[in-house]
């Protein structure tokens, strides 16, 4: 739904700057939001109100459903021994330094805490951004990212 709000904004104004807000953030001038471009506004939804798209997780046991389903995954379960993949863990967690991605995790968890990394590459190279910038230099290949998207689509 809110992509499609995007898609048609873009398509009916082109040139404009098209962004998402929260209607409790409508502090903007019309002057202001003129200058900042097409506003989406999506409605504020307290958890326990969020039923359109996120009605699932409104059941209490959802959460641990989840993380024993993900854990279960024969794909996930495969990647847990292969070294390539515990390699780009390492070079991961040395690029980023984000706990969650240590060795002294495992595997498992690991993998499963790439999901966020794998989003945030999604997006950088979404806006044509340098991916993971980093003090080393450090940079992912093709094949690195490649396998970094079969973590990201399998941990959903």
């Amino acid at each position: 739904t809110l992509q499609s709000a995007w898609s048609f904004l873009l398509g009916f104004v082109p040139r404009a700057a098209v962004f998402f807000a929260f209607r409790s953030e409508r502090v903007f001038s019309d002057t202001a939001r003129r200058a900042a471009g097409v506003p989406i506004y999506i409605e504020d939804a307290v958890r326990s109100d969020d039923r359109l798209f996120h009605e699932w997780r409104l059941d209490e046991n959802y959460e641990t459903w989840r993380k024993g389903n993900i854990r279960q995954s024969k794909r996930l379960l495969h990647l847990v021994s292969q070294s390539n993949y515990q390699e780009l863990l390492d070079k991961l967690f040395e690029c980023t330094r984000e706990e969650h991605l240590s060795p002294s995790h495992s595997m498992m968890d690991r993998l499963i805490a790439a999901k966020d990394l794998d989003t945030q590459v999604a997006i950088e190279e979404a806006h044509n951004r340098p991916v993971l910038v980093n003090e080393n230099g450090i940079l992912l290949n093709k094949a690195e990212r490649e396998m970094l998207q079969e973590i990201g689509n399998e941990v959903k």
